[in-house]
């Protein structure tokens, strides 16, 4: 009987404890556990830009529904030094553009932080950040633009590593995206 419950007990996926981060080319990955009340799970990122610049990224935590019944939003985020306004206003038109090719529009969005900085932001969410994730991996660069203004140009030479890493550390499959 013992072998038996620990035969069980063995076949049970083991819960996602990992943190760390990771460079693959033009992107980055960082796995947190952060707490949620009574309860810790895992957050993965895998982004690219910042150190001053505005940064795309995807986002998802181990406690989640991930891939293949829900993707990722594909964000542009921008905050600005204290007393400064984000490029991004609220309502602003915003386009990723991959590869001149295909291109995927939505609005911007802004707050104020707990520290009274200001945020800005824009996502591509599901089902369409499917379709752009994979637009992504098959792209070389992307365009983001500002109602219709050129704003940032970002290098996806590493999204696909970058995106399998982080739906991995999160316990999810990179089912779709591939």
């Amino acid at each position: 009987m013992k072998k038996y419950i620990a035969g069980l007990l063995a076949c049970l996926p083991l819960p996602v404890a990992a943190e760390g981060y990771w460079t693959y080319g033009a992107w980055q990955v960082y796995a947190e556990t952060v707490s949620a009340g009574n309860y810790l799970h895992l957050n993965c990122t895998a982004y690219t830009g910042g150190d001053g610049d505005p940064l795309v990224r995807i986002s998802i935590t181990s406690s989640e529904v991930g891939p293949p019944t829900n993707f990722p939003t594909v964000y542009i985020q921008e905050n600005a030094s204290r007393g400064y306004a984000t490029a991004m206003r609220e309502g602003q038109n915003v386009a990723f553009v991959i590869d001149d090719y295909w291109d995927y529009y939505t609005q911007a969005h802004s707050y104020y932080d707990s520290d009274g900085i200001l945020q800005a932001y824009a996502g591509v969410g599901h089902p369409d950040s499917l379709y752009a994730m994979r637009a992504m991996r098959k792209g070389s660069n992307m365009s983001v633009y500002i109602d219709g203004m050129p704003y940032i140009h970002l290098d996806l030479r590493g999204f696909t590593a970058a995106y399998v890493k982080a739906m991995d550390e999160c316990g999810h499959s990179s089912t779709g995206v591939l």
